[in-house]
């Protein structure tokens, strides 16, 4: 069986006008808990100075976390993240990015340039990948009619 999702590259479906919330990896809990709750994304890249991504967090991570409230101004984000954060790069092919999603269990991940950059240019959704498959399954089957 033919696998369609390596033909195709994250560079070619990611949007990079899609909306998405990043944090810095020194914003404290208490200063992320407005954004948490003004937003539906629940998986968030936490980035330096330079842009750069230096881990991510889900909002079940900050659950956890929030029973403590007389820490929440004490606490940074950098300190909640996993420095192992999953990311795609845009030379990725989706047949890779798809088992990232399937490794993490979320509906977004963070797009980053390349391998040896970590320079967060956006996210990227686990239905953009569905959708191109479906688009390019619909092409094949039209294109033998």
């Amino acid at each position: 069986m033919k696998d369609y999702l390596a033909e195709i590259y994250v560079r070619d479906i990611f949007n990079r006008e899609a909306p998405y919330q990043s944090v810095p990896e020194h914003m404290t809990l208490r200063e992320f808990i407005p954004i948490m709750t003004e937003t539906d994304q629940r998986y968030f890249p936490v980035v330096n100075r330079d842009g750069e991504l230096t881990g991510a967090f889900s909002i079940s991570d900050v659950r956890d976390i929030l029973i403590e409230r007389d820490l929440d101004n004490l606490i940074i984000m950098k300190e909640i993240a996993d420095e192992n954060a999953v990311a795609v790069d845009l030379n990725e092919n989706l047949a890779s990015a798809a088992r990232k999603f399937a490794e993490k269990e979320v509906d977004k991940l963070p797009v980053v340039e390349g391998r040896e950059s970590r320079r967060i240019l956006g996210m990227i959704r686990r239905r953009d990948i569905l959708g191109s498959y479906y688009d390019k399954i619909s092409s094949l089957r039209n294109s033998d009619k």
